[in-house]
């Protein structure tokens, strides 16, 4: 599968909120690291618990895509993230290696990410 395969079908999991597809395309080391709120997760079952709890905590949360990069090994996704009336200006980074993602960076604008918080 080439990368933008992979990204077509991690963006359209991520629309239909299909925990299983997502985890499915990450390596069974995996990261995930969403830099301005938390640690990072490491392991298939730990990307899960924390996606699985974005998205219980944030029934509402979209991703309007704005552009989409790739390399020979990674994919930028440059989007807007919607949730709770909010918009937040944000940068995906996948590593991929053998057709999984074995690191996804989540570089959100910290000053909206803190003001939606406190509002949540």
């Amino acid at each position: 599968m080439s990368l933008r395969e992979l990204f077509e079908r991690y963006d359209d999991a991520w629309a239909r909120r299909d925990l299983d597809a997502i985890v499915s395309m990450h390596s069974e080391e995996g990261v995930f690291h969403l830099h301005a709120a938390s640690e990072p997760a490491t392991g298939r079952e730990a990307v899960r618990a924390t996606f699985a709890t974005v998205m219980e905590q944030y029934p509402d949360l979209r991703f309007e895509r704005r552009d989409v990069r790739l390399g020979d090994d990674f994919i930028v996704f440059e989007y807007v993230m919607r949730v709770s009336g909010v918009s937040i200006d944000a940068i995906d980074l996948f590593v991929v290696a053998d057709g999984l993602v074995t690191r996804k960076d989540t570089y959100l604008d910290a000053t909206v990410l803190a003001a939606l918080g406190a509002a949540a």
